[in-house]
């Protein structure tokens, strides 16, 4: 049976350097590519900074745990599902990681945006140009930040 982190991984490899695009009411189209640099964060996975892997990860001066070596650990099963769940952070992710699936990457539906987001206004660490997102029916709140690539 597949690890379900990795399967995580496998479904979000799937859509790697594809293209998504939202054009918004007022002409502005923002368009972005699935990478696979983006899939620790996008899982919410750096969060977890009890597990030491991720507190090399989010040290800005480690060179050696970036997301390719996590990747690996996934793949060869040293980084696993049961490890992301034992986290006391967990909770604070719960929500993105058990909804994290192809068919949820592939239907998600923004309504709103905000264009020029600025983090300091609601005290944020997200660094993104652009918030899209949408409440749910729940008050549950779905975003995705996107950043421009310097590149």
């Amino acid at each position: 049976m597949v690890d379900k982190l990795l399967e995580k991984y496998n479904d979000y490899i799937c859509l790697k350097n594809c293209k998504a695009e939202y054009k918004l009411s007022n002409g502005i189209i923002i368009d972005f590519i699935y990478k696979e640099e983006n899939f620790i964060h996008l899982l919410g996975l750096h969060k977890l900074t009890d597990i030491q892997m991720i507190q090399f990860f989010n040290d800005k001066n480690n060179k050696k745990v970036k997301t390719k070596y996590i990747i690996s650990r996934i793949k060869k099963g040293k980084f696993t599902d049961a490890m992301v769940k034992s986290s006391v952070f967990y909770s604070s992710i719960k929500p993105r990681y058990e909804s994290f699936s192809y068919e949820n990457l592939t239907t998600l539906t923004y309504t709103d945006a905000i264009i020029n987001f600025n983090p300091k206004i609601i005290n944020s660490k997200i660094k993104s140009n652009y918030l899209l997102f949408e409440q749910k029916p729940n008050k549950e709140i779905h975003h995705l930040g996107i950043a421009e690539d310097v590149n």
